[in-house]
């Protein structure tokens, strides 16, 4: 079943609820902010201080970094896809346990004032004992274009020096915050600090959490060359208006991604998907 609401600021959001989970979802931006599966904890991490108004993404969820990844200039971070709001085209019952919904973004007099060219974005959101979101890319123009883009999904955790990141034994990674220097990571990632990396890498991705109990395995599709990992640490966490000062010790992003070297170029006519499928599991 799913019901339809608005904000007190005049944003339109879609709660989702079946046999199996329970879910939340903005127009604005296609932006997933609740995923809750029966017997479990919330899993999708939320801003207490996050922004809902018109233009300006949420602080937590599952932005949609599109169609860059990452600071431009002259433009706003992470792409204009996540802070325009999105036609609900299509809901789906497979079963008790699961609803399909999705969400369609086109070219628009307000994306040409961010992007030139002509484009038609299609997101499937799986809701049930997974959590399935799913990213077409399509290019409608005469010309290609290049794009980079991220699953920016938020998880909530126990405590951030508590969690451990399995999946990423052996792979590079660009860590950004040491001017983009490549590194090698031999062994489970963990957080001392800030953390905002590029891990060139396809695998599936769990984040071991102790504290909550549980596990969450972040599996992706092979057309996500890179998985971002990220926290904020202590300092840019206060410097965060939309986030509290501890806010970075219960959250941390792990996120089906293409960015700079893995950004993609879509030629007229052709489309592009990346996947993520979310589980989680008491241990």
């Amino acid at each position: 079943m799913i019901t339809r609401h608005r904000s007190e600021n005049g944003l339109e959001w879609i709660r989702i609820s079946n046999e199996a989970a329970e879910g939340e979802l903005y127009l604005q931006g296609a932006h997933l902010t609740s995923w809750k599966p029966m017997g479990h904890e919330q899993v999708i991490w939320l801003s207490e201080k996050s922004f809902y108004e018109h233009g300006k993404a949420i602080r937590g969820g599952v932005p949609l970094c599109w169609p860059w990844f990452g600071n431009k200039d002259g433009a706003q971070a992470h792409g204009f896809a996540r802070n325009l709001v999105w036609k609900f085209e299509e809901h789906l019952m497979p079963s008790p346990s699961e609803d399909v919904l999705k969400f369609v973004l086109e070219t628009s007099e307000k994306s040409i004032d961010y992007w030139p060219f002509r484009f038609k974005l299609v997101l499937s959101v799986s809701i049930g004992k997974l959590l399935a979101l799913s990213l077409t890319s399509i290019n409608m123009d005469k010309v290609p274009f290049d794009l980079s883009q991220a699953l920016h999904t938020y998880f909530k955790i126990g405590n951030i020096g508590a969690i451990s990141i399995h999946g990423l034994e052996g792979c590079e990674y660009l860590d950004k915050t040491d001017h983009a220097a490549k590194k090698l990571n031999e062994g489970a990632f963990v957080f001392t600090k800030e953390e905002d990396t590029v891990f060139f890498s396809k695998s599936t991705v769990v984040i071991t959490d102790p504290q909550m109990n549980r596990e969450i395995h972040i599996n992706k599709s092979r057309s996500s060359g890179e998985t971002v990992v990220w926290n904020p640490g202590p300092e840019r966490s206060k410097a965060m208006a939309d986030m509290a000062d501890d806010g970075y010790q219960t959250m941390v992003c792990v996120e089906a991604a293409n960015t700079g070297e893995g950004g993609v170029v879509l030629y007229p006519g052709d489309n592009f998907t990346i996947y993520q499928l979310i589980s989680v599991h008491h241990v």
